[in-house]
């Protein structure tokens, strides 16, 4: 504990390997700084430059609105389709309505009077 509290020397050469042999806060730092000396700084061709910038947010853009085209007609086909739906169906409703007119007077009282057939289920 005494070791941790008071600072380590400023040592080069052998005293500073031996030093790292015994001393564990310092082989640490020795090992930090001479990864970060291995890390070298990115080529000036590899910097984003402004050109690039602006030609990534064009692209950027483009995809934006046409994947917003896509969902307005993703949305525009599925409300025609509702509609049609819808429409077919009031159709067939009023068709099957005047069939029953069709019908003598007796069949649509008889159709009104017959039991249910969920009230044959058990309880």
């Amino acid at each position: 504990m005494r070791d941790e509290i008071q600072e380590c020397p400023e040592l080069s050469g052998e005293a500073l390997e031996r030093h790292l042999f015994g001393c564990e806060r310092c082989r640490g730092r020795a090992r930090l700084a001479a990864a970060f000396k291995t890390v070298a700084a990115p080529p000036e061709s590899d910097r984003v430059t402004d050109a690039f910038l602006s030609r990534v947010l064009a692209a950027h853009g483009i995809r934006r609105r046409r994947d917003r085209a896509r969902r307005y007609l993703a949305v525009a086909a599925a409300v025609l389709l509702f509609f049609f739906f819808a429409g077919t169906g009031h159709r067939q409703s009023a068709g099957s309505a005047s069939l029953e007119s069709q019908r003598g007077a007796e069949d649509a009282y008889a159709s009104l009077t017959a039991p249910n057939a969920l009230e044959a289920l058990p309880d």
